[in-house]
């Protein structure tokens, strides 16, 4: 359960990049930027939390959330039922995707 110090209201955020900081496992912290439209899908996918008007924090690391995808999926391909160890995106990273519980998907 994330901690309830974060605001999940994107209309709090500055229309400029913002900063993400995410902290893995290891216990290192990293620190990258996004675009404001960036922001409010991870902040209303409900991948990051609000600090304030410029820094959200992601709630989850990139094994936790590959986790969380594999168990949500049941280790199962979305599209031929089989066992599945693979995660992709809906919507490409390319294309403006982001890495989301709605967005991502179990394939062969």
């Amino acid at each position: 359960m994330p901690p309830t110090q974060y605001s999940y209201d994107p209309s709090l955020l500055n229309k400029s990049d913002i900063e993400v900081r995410v902290k893995l496992p290891s216990k290192k912290r990293i620190k990258y930027k996004v675009s404001y439209e960036q922001a409010v899908l991870m902040v209303e996918e409900g991948v990051a939390g609000i600090v304030h008007e410029t820094l959200i924090h992601k709630l989850y690391d990139k094994q936790t959330f590959r986790q969380m995808i594999l168990e949500r999926d049941n280790y199962t391909c979305q599209y031929c039922g089989e066992y599945g160890d693979t995660i992709d995106h809906i919507i490409p990273k390319s294309k403006g995707g982001i890495s989301s519980f709605k967005n991502c998907m179990m394939l062969v």
